[in-house]
């Protein structure tokens, strides 16, 4: 029997590699990936904050995941917040369709939303200081619950997030979230 020679070490090694990595990976073979809500645990690199005012940066994984709910009900807030970015592409299309859409990436803001009549855990999603949304009920209660057990529940989170502008005046927003979370 042959004994293996260093090009066939190599080749092992990296198909180990290789399927590791594929076995690892967040994406499915098609790109896209939505977490459920069991699967969201947020991490921040700093949770201390530096004041009572403070806003940290939450590092999301890329993958905008979380749709944030509600945006529907804002709409004279949205198109209020993004009438620039708005004005730009409807002008470039002529005849818009009615599900014609444009992708931009914006910075919100998490804000804890204590006096909601609806959702004691409500987390409301802003942006420049005006409510847009929620994040979904099940994905608040997790990230509160994650933030009092840090003791930073005064502090305001700002997160990536894709924002589907509407190219049509009576099409739908849709706005999914960048935060981080580990997978099973």
């Amino acid at each position: 029997m042959e004994s293996f020679s260093f090009w066939h070490w190599v080749i092992f090694a990296l198909s180990i590699g290789f399927t590791w990595h594929w076995l690892t990976s967040k994406k499915s073979p098609t790109g896209i990936q939505r977490t459920s809500v069991k699967n969201f645990v947020p991490t921040v690199q700093s949770i201390t904050p530096k004041s009572e005012s403070s806003t940290l940066k939450l590092k999301g994984t890329g993958s905008f995941d979380i749709t944030v709910a509600g945006v529907q009900h804002r709409r004279a807030a949205l198109e209020k917040g993004f009438r620039a970015k708005l004005k730009e592409a409807r002008e470039d299309i002529e005849n818009p369709g009615l599900n014609e859409s444009e992708t931009i990436e914006a910075t919100l803001t998490l804000a804890y939303e204590d006096n909601n009549p609806h959702d004691s855990n409500a987390v409301a999603v802003m942006l420049r200081g005006v409510r847009i949304g929620y994040l979904p009920r099940g994905v608040a209660s997790l990230f509160r619950g994650y933030i009092d057990r840090e003791n930073a529940h005064s502090v305001k989170y700002q997160c990536k997030a894709e924002v589907e502008l509407p190219i049509h005046p009576e099409g739908e927003w849709e706005i999914a979230i960048d935060l981080p979370y580990l997978k099973d």
